[in-house]
């Protein structure tokens, strides 16, 4: 049987090279339906859509951020500015793994430890968008080139057999921050 391997583990160690090219992006995303909406303090942080057609899928940017590539990215990502050395990031990933949503959780876990070799999710927590969808955000913290990294994995059921990964990357001195800005994003992610 194939082990199903999800695509946004596969290549962790790659994140810190960056490629800059810009790419617009000025829809703006589905409005509100259901889920929790942002309020007035997290609106502050956002900016402008990124809204990547092959991908089928958009979300407000960080203030300040730029749409752009990472060489082993599938999809534009959104850019940061440099902090201490590393540029924060936000990519997507998407792939068709026949499975359910629970048991897709259970074997990206166990991937997830066995890429970052002694690092584990140190924090799993349920995570709804505005427009209702529902997925799991996973906090880990890694090492690389000596610098300690965070990492906030969003994990969504998308349609049919699709899985959606989020993971969004900064410098461990910027957790506290980019925690409460990158759910306020991902609160805007829409998944078509």
């Amino acid at each position: 049987m194939k082990r199903l391997r999800p695509i946004f583990l596969e290549r962790c160690g790659l994140w810190l090279v960056l490629l800059w090219l810009p790419v617009g992006c000025e829809r703006e995303p589905a409005p509100s339906v259901s889920g929790p909406s942002l309020s007035a303090n997290e609106r502050q942080y956002l900016g402008a859509v990124l809204d990547n057609p092959r991908g089928r899928f958009s979300y407000r940017m960080p203030r300040e951020w730029a749409a752009g590539k990472i060489a082993d990215s599938r999809f534009a990502v959104a850019l940061g500015p440099r902090f201490g050395g590393y540029v924060p990031n936000i990519r997507v990933s998407r792939e068709a793994a026949p499975l359910n949503f629970e048991l897709y959780l259970g074997e990206a876990r166990k991937e997830l430890e066995r890429q970052f070799q002694g690092s584990g999710v140190e924090e799993d927590s349920a995570f709804v968008t505005s427009s209702g969808l529902a997925g799991r955000r996973w906090i880990v913290h890694t090492f690389q080139g000596g610098d300690r990294i965070w990492h906030a994995h969003y994990l969504f059921p998308g349609p049919g057999e699709d899985k959606v990964v989020v993971t969004v990357s900064a410098s461990k001195a910027e957790e506290l921050r980019m925690g409460f800005v990158a759910d306020a994003c991902l609160k805007t992610l829409v998944i078509r």
